[in-house]
């Protein structure tokens, strides 16, 4: 046994991973742990073999979190006018949601009542957190349909490369 096997009490056959992540998405982790009465890792692993079982039985799409990260947006986005008083929030169903990269939404925001440049007008727009998910999501399905395709390849820790094929 090494050292912090024997300071934590696991088995010699246990071995330790690191996760790095955001300190939000670790508390959210630790409450979660808790209201299950187990430790975090315990937790953990047991999502990540659910996730596993599920990705392996086809019941977990990249279209399927895109969907529900279009949804949590579109509520952000319903939650906000509200709290702006706005008294006719727009209810979209899912396809009715934009798959644009910008919406006309998104470019109202940025304008102000000053000329403003182009340049200086995409800088904000890229700020805006909707937006950069919007841009994250359509990238991130890009590169698994390059990667299906045999043209791009991910390695964890490493990130996505070029395999060659069609530009």
């Amino acid at each position: 046994m090494t050292g912090w096997q024997t300071s934590t009490g696991v088995s010699d056959d246990t071995v330790q991973v690191q996760l790095y992540t955001p300190k939000s998405l670790k508390k959210d982790w630790q409450d979660e742990a808790e209201n299950r009465d187990e430790s975090m890792s315990s937790y953990l692993q047991e999502l990540i073999q659910e996730a596993r079982f599920l990705r392996q039985q086809g019941q977990l799409q990249i279209g399927d979190r895109r969907q529900v990260e279009q949804l949590q947006e579109r509520i952000q986005e319903l939650e906000a006018q509200q709290q702006k008083g706005d008294s006719k929030p727009q209810i979209a169903t899912p396809d009715q949601l934009p798959s644009e990269l910008v919406t006309p939404d998104d470019v109202r925001q940025v304008l102000t009542g000053n000329y403003t440049s182009l340049d200086q007008l995409l800088d904000t727009l890229l700020n805006q957190q909707t937006v950069q998910s919007r841009i994250k999501q359509h990238l991130e399905a890009e590169l698994y349909s390059l990667g299906e395709q045999g043209q791009a390849a991910f390695r964890r820790g490493n990130g996505w490369k070029h395999l060659g094929g069609s530009q």
